[in-house]
């Protein structure tokens, strides 16, 4: 038992010497939980892009979209007159929830039969649908209890029937892009471009730093020829890893792909490559092979799925987080590759590749500089020696 507690503080006495360990077990654990904190801050979604289509116009419906407008849960972007408007804005994702009601809506309310309010929803990320739903049966609830109340009764019904009539608004949910509702094609895409990027973390840490004692590899080889080889070697294979991982999905868990396989196929080509080259920008600073990795890495990482907005939206994203995002590769890839599987397509294609060509180009530059300055180093001290 003595030395089972001798061995215990021995431990933890080494533990609190080394810094990055203590830095794993105390500061990494906090930074997290401030980082993801702070991205679901605000606890729900709020001012949603609503398109309205009302095709009654009448005292009624316009009260019940001002009810909708009044609510911080939702913002009217737009207000069209036909179908034919209002799917295209919901097609361009100009609006991510629309509101349809129904020509008939005042003369059913009056009538007594009840009529019912069309909710639409784009179903690639499952928070739009299950917040939508939860916010408009919120606000038709409080319609029919309060409002929708007072309309019945000033249409010509006694109290007792309004009473009795408290409810005479539904509402039906339609979901696109994902209308089975399951999590399966929301989720899966995403969560294998984030291991596609944690696996190329994995695998890159020791490409160069492993290389800095190989004095041979350097003078026999200019620089440019040894960074381009070990980059074309990883991101050859990440990227056969990825369509593997892609045909997978598609073809064992009957995720829909709807779009283009070139599409992919570019998104991701440029995404490793960003992944790979700052993968060997912080292996080319790595202090040794005994520390391969800096811990900056896990915090540049680790919250990129979250931090991509694929999960939680970008327009609910605070400014911090917004800025941040901007710096991660997932963020220009994570939605772009849903939408090409689930839509069909995404108008981000060109922008976001060239964005991740632009990280990888800068890594690329960068990971010489200090390849240049360690190497230089490293020779000065062998000829000193010798």
């Amino acid at each position: 038992m003595m030395r089972l507690i001798s061995i215990f503080f021995k431990e933890i006495q080494f533990i609190l010497k080394e810094k990055k360990n203590v830095l794993f077990l105390f500061f990494l654990p906090i930074l997290y939980a401030a980082f993801f904190g702070y991205v679901y801050g605000a606890e729900s979604l709020k001012y949603i892009p609503v398109v309205v289509l009302d095709q009654d116009q009448s005292s009624a419906s316009r009260s019940l979209v001002s009810a909708f407008a009044d609510s911080e849960r939702f913002d009217i972007v737009a207000v069209v007159e036909t179908q034919e408007e209002y799917e295209k804005v919901l097609d361009c994702e100009d609006a991510l929830v629309g509101i349809g009601i129904p020509s008939d809506f005042a003369k059913h309310i009056k009538t007594g039969i009840g009529s019912s309010v069309i909710v639409t929803s784009n179903g690639k990320n499952l928070m739009y649908p299950n917040s939508a739903l939860s916010f408009a049966r919120e606000i038709i609830t409080t319609y029919n209890g309060g409002l929708g109340k007072k309309l019945v009764e000033a249409m010509g019904q006694f109290p007792g029937q309004a009473a009795y009539a408290v409810a005479p608004v539904s509402m039906r949910l339609r979901i696109f892009n994902n209308p089975t509702n399951s999590y399966l094609p929301f989720m899966l895409p995403g969560m294998v471009t984030n291991g596609v990027q944690i696996g190329i973390m994995m695998a890159v840490f020791l490409a160069i730093v492993r290389e800095y004692t190989n004095l041979d590899l350097w003078k026999k080889n200019s620089l440019l020829v040894i960074l381009f080889g070990k980059i074309a070697a990883y991101w050859i294979l990440s990227l056969a890893g990825a369509l593997l991982a892609i045909g997978l999905y598609v073809f064992v868990y009957n995720i829909p792909f709807i779009g283009s396989f070139f599409d992919i196929l570019i998104l991701y080509s440029s995404f490793i490559f960003a992944v790979v080259t700052i993968g060997m920008l912080f292996s080319a600073m790595a202090p040794s092979v005994m520390v391969p990795f800096h811990p900056i890495e896990f915090i540049y990482f680790m919250p990129a799925f979250l931090y991509s907005g694929y999960s939680w939206p970008e327009f609910s994203k605070n400014i911090f987080t917004q800025f941040y995002a901007y710096l991660l590769p997932m963020n220009y890839i994570a939605d772009p590759v849903r939408d090409i599987l689930l839509m069909g397509s995404s108008e981000n294609i060109g922008h976001n590749s060239l964005i991740l060509c632009c990280f990888g180009l800068v890594a690329f530059v960068v990971t010489g500089l200090v390849c240049k300055k360690r190497i230089k180093t490293v020779l000065l001290e062998a000829e000193v020696k010798i």
